[in-house]
């Protein structure tokens, strides 16, 4: 039987440049901060940086799964991955704010073409058991591969912040090698008789489907929050650089076994038990990461969130490309990506709106973390009526 695991290998490697695209120089702020102090507007840029990404990704996402779906995922994945090398790389000779700030708008335009084209080509693999397998191992590469871009990321920003930008050359290193159409198509006609699963034949956004936006939504939103705000907490707390490199290193490290958790999970239980399991440790952990006492609970709550994360991330990527077939996935997989980078992009004023919670001031430090676990909540309760109403997933296995 064929099966090309050396190009599902470089599609794996080249989605490690997605999620992790914004956030990764999340380590560098502080000192950006610094660097750029004498700019009128430098706080809100710097601090606005990973959502003005995220807002290009989301804005670009329709138009990236428009042509995923007319030149295939394949060719998206290479133009993609060459614009993301040379503008994210811009930071590291940039010497105006404004300039890495149409760099990162651009970087944010090239993940909307990775995130499309490798999610596409993963949900074009007719074989449903090995699809859910490649979809267990993407985010399991996105998740660890963020242990090792954060702790890298905050050796870098210890020497200068520049030296951060240079991880978005990562691409080029395997760029060459990313699969070609007909090695898909060969491997999915020689196995044409395997275990597939039917398709909605028209594309449509049902209830389900929109909870499920909402849900990634809320996932990315507080990603975006808790890589943000966490720096700036252990900067007042004396840490250097490095140091809070390795604390994100410990989300990613948990995301990592929560993508591992995907796989047996998915196989034993509905998509009801899992959508549910991964939200309950997302509000648990942002409950815990808003009453920060010390370093302990921190290292706690963030292993809690990053499990949620990383077990949620395969778990939407897979019922979305099993509700769509081949000739609209990429416009379906284009709206999970509108709703988890929007999530990104509205952090900050989601961040911003955090007072609306100043009840429970005394209670938890950081209510931004707070309204991340109420939305949470929220998304959950609407996705759980949305299957009361017999949407397409109830009773999934």
């Amino acid at each position: 039987m064929i099966y090309p695991n050396q190009h599902i290998i470089f599609v794996l490697l080249l989605s490690t440049c997605t999620v992790m695209s914004g956030t990764v120089i999340a380590p560098a702020i502080p000192s950006m901060l610094a660097y750029f102090s004498a700019h009128p507007h430098a706080g809100f840029i710097i601090s606005a940086l990973i959502g003005f990404s995220a807002g290009a990704t989301a804005l670009a996402a329709i138009m990236a799964g428009k042509l995923c779906d007319t030149v295939g995922p394949e060719r998206l994945m290479r133009i993609s991955a060459w614009l993301y090398a040379f503008s994210g790389v811009v930071g590291f000779i940039a010497t105006h704010l404004e300039v890495v700030v149409v760099s990162r708008i651009i970087l944010g335009i090239s993940v909307a073409g990775l995130v499309v084209g490798t999610t596409s080509w993963i949900g074009n693999i007719n074989d449903i058991s090995i699809q859910r397998k490649t979809t267990g191992l993407l985010g399991v590469s996105m998740e660890f591969s963020g242990v090792v871009y954060f702790v890298v990321a905050g050796l870098l920003a210890a020497l200068h912040w520049r030296w951060v930008f240079l991880i978005y050359l990562a691409p080029l290193f395997f760029i060459f090698n990313l699969p070609k159409k007909q090695y898909l198509n060969a491997y999915n006609q020689q196995n044409a008789t395997a275990n597939t699963q039917a398709v909605s034949k028209a594309f449509s956004l049902t209830p389900a489907i929109i909870a499920l936006l909402l849900i990634n939504f809320v996932t990315m939103a507080g990603l975006n929050a808790y890589v943000t705000q966490v720096p700036l907490h252990l900067d007042s707390l004396a840490f250097n650089s490095q140091a809070i490199g390795w604390v994100l290193g410990v989300s990613s490290l948990a995301a990592t076994l929560g993508s591992l958790s995907f796989i047996p999970f998915n196989r034993r239980f509905s998509l009801r038990i899992n959508i549910s399991l991964g939200a309950a440790l997302g509000i648990t952990g942002y409950i815990l990461l808003a009453r920060p006492n010390n370093i302990t609970s921190i290292l706690i709550a963030l292993s809690v969130v990053g499990f949620s994360f990383g077990f949620l991330v395969p778990t939407l990527i897979n019922a979305i490309n099993q509700h769509y077939e081949q000739h609209t996935r990429g416009r379906a997989q284009a709206w999970l990506a509108i709703a988890g980078f929007s999530g990104q992009f509205a952090s900050p004023w989601l961040i911003s709106q955090a007072h609306l919670l100043s009840t429970f001031s005394t209670l938890f430090t950081h209510a931004e973390f707070l309204l991340i676990a109420a939305l949470f909540t929220l998304t959950l309760l609407y996705f759980l009526y949305t299957l009361y109403l017999q949407s397409p997933f109830k009773g999934q296995p």
